[in-house]
C-alpha cells in the first residue's frame, strides 16, 4: 500500500547538510507541489504509477486504501514515502505545504493513469 523510507545518506557539517532522498528506481517525472491549509489533493489512484514523496514543508494527513484495508500518516517536512499502484490516496493539508513528487511513469495528458 505505502511504505516509509529512510534517507539513505545524511552528511552535515559547517557548510550545510546533504539528505540523501533515494537512490534506486526508475523515475520518468519529478514534480514540485505546494497546497494551501486545508485543501484536499488526491482522491484517485493508479493503476501503474509508483509515486514518491518528500515533504519540505508543512505537514499532511494521508489516508491510503486497497483491498478493503484503510490506513491513516501524518507526515511532515523530511518525510519521505511511496505509494504502490493500486493505492487509492488522498491528502489533507494540515497546514501550507510543499512537497517533491516522483513519478514511475510519465504522466500522459491524453491518457492519465488516474482513477477515480
Amino acid at each position: 500500500m505505502y511504505k516509509v523510507l529512510e534517507s539513505y545518506f545524511c552528511h552535515k557539517d559547517e557548510r550545510g547538510s546533504i539528505k540523501g532522498i533515494i537512490n534506486s528506481g526508475n523515475w520518468q517525472e519529478i514534480n514540485y507541489i505546494t497546497s494551501k491549509k486545508g485543501c484536499i489533493r488526491g482522491g484517485h489512484y493508479h493503476k501503474k504509477t509508483t509515486e514518491l514523496f518528500y515533504i519540505l514543508k508543512g505537514s499532511i494527513k494521508a489516508v491510503f486504501e486497497k483491498e478493503e484495508q484503510k490506513q491513516e500518516c501524518k507526515f511532515s517536512c523530511g518525510d519521505i514515502f511511496l505509494i504502490e499502484p493500486e493505492t487509492f490516496h488522498t491528502f489533507e493539508m494540515l497546514e501550507d505545504s510543499e512537497w517533491i513528487n516522483m513519478l514511475s511513469i510519465r504522466m500522459d495528458n491524453n491518457s492519465p493513469d488516474i482513477y477515480k
